[in-house]
């Protein structure tokens, strides 16, 4: 089965759970980027992907994976919802996002977003 952030890239659907499947900031940053021309997405589900953190680092992740928090992939992602006038759901939560993080997402937040879960 192909993963669902692969399968994002040139995604048509209405929705994308994209549950725990380890995007950390990297994936944030790209679906950050194909956000800004989706014009079909209504919900996306990210929760439990660490979006906030970087491989290898200081706080300790699950199954003992090391993170380093970054604030790069929750600001890419606030970016590409600025642009995006279709997502209505984002399920962001479980993702040991900082207060900074969760306060760039919150102001990001377009009109349409009816649902925001940090």
């Amino acid at each position: 089965m192909p993963s669902p952030f692969l399968a994002f890239c040139g995604h048509s659907g209405k929705q994308l759970h994209a549950k725990s499947n380890g995007l950390r900031a990297a994936g944030a940053q790209a679906i950050g980027e194909v956000l800004k021309t989706n014009k079909t997405l209504i919900l996306l589900d990210l929760s439990d992907n660490e979006i906030g953190a970087w491989d290898s680092g200081i706080a300790e992740g699950y199954a003992g994976v090391k993170f380093t928090a970054t604030p790069k992939g929750p600001a890419a992602l606030a970016e590409g919802l600025k642009a995006n006038s279709t997502v209505q759901e984002l399920d962001a939560s479980a993702n040991g996002l900082d207060q900074a993080s969760k306060d760039c997402l919150t102001k990001a937040k377009p009109p349409q977003l009816a649902i925001l879960k940090l």
